[in-house]
């Protein structure tokens, strides 16, 4: 794992400042070792690599940008999200559909909560009360592009990861946050923002708010590489934009991955990647079908938080999933009706059992297709990633409306590998690493609490530590006709390819 420098000092002191603050020396338009070549295609040409680095655009414009600036907003208006959606009626607590209070609910599964514990999972984790939501991105009339990307050349760049390449070699002393605008327009390339100690943050945005006028967009899936038959990518690997630095911000944009399925095989296709502490999403849209979006971290034992707001996701087989700690406020959540429509989860979280948070959903919209069965989908299946004791998977649902689509007696479904094992230790890790032999069990029922886990190791928090719950919700109009409980033994796992090396599925 990297270190990191905390940017926040300098972001802070760049918002307290009016004027403008010379980046860099001499900017230059060329990306790292990229080699030099036509100015691209409108539609974005020239695609990254996908690798580890940002040196991944193959081209741009070369010669001296001259001195660029980097400008602190005027203001950081909210975006204007309304307040907390109003609880539903009182819903009994069942075995299969446990319901907070609300007074255990506003006590510890806010939103401000779920964001305020960071860095380190376990008993090393920080409280920083990080508030991304009194404060927001900002108001994007205020900014001042450090750079412009423009699929006509009107633009200092063509396509986005040569603007993310340059800014990212600016001084990060001089220049804390870059806010790199995106014209209106469709940019087919894949976007990899690289994990680094010290670097300028970035703020990736386009003036107009309707984010489905900007567009990045790649075709890439789990099973192969395009233009390179039989090559397997993986999970990550097939994501159209990776974010792997602290502090990233999206306001305005649309990130999807157009691959079309066959309904046969690894079909994971990620559109949007996250693995960076602290990120930001507001009016965004993330399309996509199995494995939408992946909310991961750069390593087991390290919290990365991300908070969407007033956003739009959609899919249809474990759609968001992942081990990160993410709020999503005023959000939509989709279920497509295509290949597999029947017996899958909106979400596979993969929390690790000593972070305290896994997904929140806070006043949101679940709601599907309408060739989508009535009660044939469920909220999430905890992912027990690459086979860990220590992961757990954590999901709480409050305050929001919940379509018909979702099961109304037992809305968590249980993880169904193929063989019905799930690897066991003899006793509890740290929360980093796996501890005691390994003893393959059968896991048959959902993990609700900590009681369902230390059953088999003994211990565990008093009360139980729940994992799975709701409060508040409400039901959207057309009550479910189908009650039954559907199994899908065949739903492919987002599973990481080729094996992970860190132990948890980091690629």
């Amino acid at each position: 794992m990297k270190t990191r420098t905390n940017l926040a000092p300098f972001a802070l002191a760049l918002l307290a400042s009016a004027h403008l603050v010379a980046c860099g020396g001499g900017g230059t338009k060329s990306g790292t070792g990229g080699a030099t070549g036509d100015a691209g295609t409108p539609t974005g040409g020239k695609t990254g690599t996908g690798g580890s680095s940002d040196g991944g655009g193959t081209g741009g414009a070369t010669g001296d940008a001259g001195a660029v600036t980097c400008t602190a907003p005027t203001g950081t208006a909210p975006s204007g999200t309304t307040g907390l959606q109003a609880a539903g009626p009182a819903v009994a607590s069942t075995a299969t559909r446990p319901q907070f209070d609300m007074a255990t609910a506003d006590a510890t599964y806010t939103m401000l909560k779920a964001l305020s514990l960071g860095q380190n999972v376990g008993p090393a984790k920080v409280v920083d009360n990080w508030d991304p939501i009194t404060t927001g991105i900002g108001n994007v009339s205020t900014f001042t592009a450090t750079y412009t990307v423009a699929g006509d050349g009107s633009g200092d760049f063509t396509t986005v990861q040569q603007a993310i390449t340059t800014a990212r070699a600016l001084n990060p002393t001089a220049c804390a946050r870059a806010y790199i605008r995106i014209k209106p327009g469709t940019y087919r390339e894949v976007v990899t923002i690289a994990s680094k100690t010290t670097v300028t943050a970035i703020t990736l945005y386009s003036t107009d708010p309707d984010a489905s006028h900007t567009v990045i967009v790649f075709g890439n899936a789990s099973k192969t590489g395009t233009g390179d038959a039989g090559l397997t990518l993986g999970t990550s690997g097939s994501a159209t934009f990776t974010n792997n630095s602290n502090f990233f911000q999206a306001k305005n944009l649309t990130f999807a991955n157009d691959y079309v399925e066959t309904g046969v095989g690894n079909e994971q296709a990620v559109a949007l990647l996250n693995q960076g502490d602290k990120a930001q999403f507001e009016n965004v849209r993330v399309l996509g079908n199995q494995d939408t979006l992946y909310l991961k971290s750069v390593n087991t034992g390290v919290i990365a938080r991300a908070y969407f707001r007033d956003s739009y996701v959609e899919g249809d087989t474990d759609f968001i999933f992942g081990r990160g700690t993410v709020v999503f406020d005023h959000c939509e959540i989709h279920t497509m009706g295509n290949s597999k429509q029947s017996g899958t989860a909106t979400a596979a979280p993969s929390t690790e059992l000593l972070n305290d948070y896994g997904f929140l959903y806070s006043s949101c919209r679940f709601t599907a297709d309408a060739n989508v069965t009535a009660g044939s989908t469920f909220l999430a299946r905890q992912w027990f990633e690459s086979n860990r004791l220590q992961a757990v998977g954590k999901m709480i649902v409050r305050n929001s409306t919940i379509g018909p689509h979702i099961n109304p007696t037992m809305p968590w479904q249980p993880w169904l590998s193929s063989n019905g094992n799930r690897a066991v230790p003899a006793a509890a890790g740290d929360g980093g690493a796996d501890g005691g032999a390994l003893t393959p069990m059968v896991i048959s029922a959902v993990l609700y609490t900590s009681a369902d886990y230390y059953q088999f190791l003994g211990g565990g928090p008093s009360p139980p530590e729940p994992y799975l719950g709701e409060y508040g919700n409400t039901t959207a109009t057309g009550s479910p006709s189908d009650a039954s409980t559907p199994t899908d033994g065949g739903v492919d796992a987002p599973a990481d390819a080729p094996a992970a090396t860190d132990g948890g599925g980091s690629n």
